[in-house]
């Protein structure tokens, strides 16, 4: 093993100041960047649904018209 104890670890050789913050720092950028994605993602769903609903209350809409699309 790297350090002879737990506290050993902990302190990290005296560079624990750095270290620990640093982790901290890309946990929290990583967490923040995943809920960010989810919040984005539920947006654009709703914005989808949205165009979606419009677009069937459009007047003139046919299912004739919705195949010529695809």
């Amino acid at each position: 093993m790297a350090f002879d104890s737990l506290a050993d670890f902990w302190a990290m050789n005296g560079y624990a100041v750095y270290v620990w913050p640093a982790f901290a720092v890309v946990l929290g950028s990583l967490v923040a960047f995943a809920l960010a994605s989810v919040v984005e993602q539920r947006r654009l769903l709703r914005h989808v649904a949205a165009l979606e609903r419009r677009e069937a209350r459009r007047p003139g809409r046919t299912a004739a018209a919705d195949e010529e699309v695809s």
